[in-house]
C-alpha cells in the first residue's frame, strides 16, 4: 500500500497533468480549437505553489505546524486571486465559505499525507543508522 501512494499516485497524477497540457496544446496549436484557460490558469498557480513551497522548505521552522500555517496564510490569498479572476466559482459569502472549507480541508490533508511521509523516511533512515552502527 505505502508503495502505491508513494510511486503511482503521484506518477499518475504527474500523467494526467501532462496529458491535459499535451491535449489542449494539440487542441489550441494543430485543430486551432479554443480551449478553457482553466488549465493554463492551474498550471500556472501550480508553479506557484509549488515555488513558494520550494522556498519554505529553506526556512527551518521548529514545528510542522508553523510550517502548515505559514504556507497556508501565503497560499490562500494567491488561491482567491486565482479563484476570483479565473472565475473559478461565484463569489458570494456561501461560496467563499464552502470553497475555503474545501481549501482548508484539502492542503490540510496533503501536509498531513508529506509530514507522515517525511516521518516514516526518518523512522527507516534510523533503522539503517542503527544497524550500520550495530
Amino acid at each position: 500500500m505505502k508503495h502505491i501512494f508513494n510511486k503511482y499516485l503521484s506518477a499518475v497524477a504527474i500523467a494526467y497533468l501532462f496529458i491535459t497540457l499535451i491535449s489542449d496544446f494539440f487542441n489550441l496549436i494543430i485543430y486551432n480549437v479554443n480551449f478553457s484557460s482553466l488549465h493554463f490558469e492551474l498550471v500556472v498557480y501550480l508553479i506557484i505553489a509549488v515555488t513558494l513551497d520550494a522556498i519554505l522548505y529553506h526556512v527551518v521552522f521548529t514545528r510542522f505546524l508553523t510550517h502548515f500555517l505559514i504556507e497556508t496564510m501565503l497560499l490562500y490569498p494567491v488561491t482567491l486571486a486565482f479563484a476570483y479572476f479565473g472565475h473559478w466559482f461565484l463569489f458570494h459569502i456561501g461560496n467563499l465559505i464552502t470553497n475555503s472549507l474545501i481549501y482548508l480541508s484539502i492542503i490540510s490533508i496533503i501536509h498531513i499525507y508529506f509530514y507522515h511521509m517525511a516521518k516514516e523516511e526518518a523512522k527507516e533512515m534510523n533503522k539503517l543508522l542503527d544497524s550500520l552502527n550495530n
